[in-house]
């Protein structure tokens, strides 16, 4: 793939997501050699991507509705459509924070600190759960988020190689990560949920 910051055509695009799902070991040593920015990659790769989820969960909630207890209803169009741009910018600075978390953990644990490469792993190891966010389209489907654990797969394989941190503390180095993005989703989903209420939802 070529430096995120010229601008990848679309093929290069998908040929990165492809690569990092099918092939990660490789792929990884590939982007820990690519150059690259912070803004670049968010550009590119982040921001494309990062819109998948509240789009399809946006267009799932106009088309089929939602659920209160079990109760189907339709909630309004302006609250839907907030409730989408709120998750997407939530989504993205949650994405920049990992980034700096995995940066900061870095010295402690045997490894390097590096913005660009923190970003990099958070960005690539959310790949799974950005692609499945289309599922969101069909609310039945909800439970197939579990597949997105492919992500921990991901996280696990690039932290050591990007962050150059030692072996044996990469499990620990993966697991403190993990809690984060989860203290992190739960933290985006308490943000957005009221706001859709307060739009009428």
């Amino acid at each position: 793939m070529t430096d995120v910051d010229t601008g990848p055509a679309p093929q290069a695009l998908a040929r990165r997501v492809l690569n990092i799902l099918i092939h990660p070991r490789a792929e990884w040593e590939v982007i820990d050699d690519e150059p690259a920015t912070v803004g670049g990659i968010f550009l590119h790769y982040i921001c494309p991507l990062a819109l998948i989820p509240p789009v399809a969960q946006a267009v799932g909630s106009i088309i089929f509705g939602r659920q209160a207890l079990g109760i189907p209803y339709h909630p309004p169009l302006l609250a839907t459509v907030m409730g989408a741009v709120a998750g997407y910018v939530l989504t993205l600075a949650a994405i920049l924070v990992i980034a700096l978390i995995i940066e900061a953990l870095a010295p402690a644990l045997g490894g390097q600190r590096n913005r660009v490469q923190a970003l990099k792993v958070a960005a690539y190891s959310a790949t799974p759960a950005w692609l499945l966010g289309v599922i969101g389209v069909l609310p039945f489907l909800s439970m197939a988020w579990l597949l997105s654990l492919y992500g921990i797969f991901l996280l696990h394989l690039g932290l050591p190689r990007l962050m150059k941190s030692s072996g044996d503390k990469a499990l620990i180095y993966t697991t403190v990560v993990i809690v984060s993005v989860l203290v992190l989703v739960i933290l985006v989903g308490s943000l957005v949920a009221p706001l859709i209420a307060l739009m009428g939802g």
